[in-house]
């Protein structure tokens, strides 16, 4: 089901333009055609692709886990006021 929006979506989304956050609306939506696959296809695709899915947000939580570790980490290494196996010990005390 995901997939199928994707598409329509960003023909909504290039024909507009602003300054600001852009917005659909309920002509934007009456005027999307989408095209639906027959229920068991779809079936079987998102079986196929719902590790990937799943993957991929373990992947995302986890760059946020790394992006944190460096905010954290890198200023400090930078300054001098940490060194890296000062740091190791750091990450291994929070169990990172």
């Amino acid at each position: 089901m995901r997939e199928t929006l994707r598409a329509p979506l960003r023909r909504i989304e290039n024909s507009k333009s602003a300054t600001t956050v852009i917005h659909l609306n309920k002509k934007d939506l009456e005027e999307a055609e989408v095209l639906m696959p027959a229920s068991e296809r779809l079936t079987l695709f998102e079986t196929a692709v719902e590790a990937l899915y799943s993957l991929r947000v373990s992947i995302a939580v986890e760059n946020r886990s790394l992006a944190a570790t460096r905010g954290a980490l890198l200023p400090q290494l930078m300054s001098g006021q940490l060194r890296v196996k000062e740091a190791q010990k750091v990450l291994e005390v929070a169990g990172v």
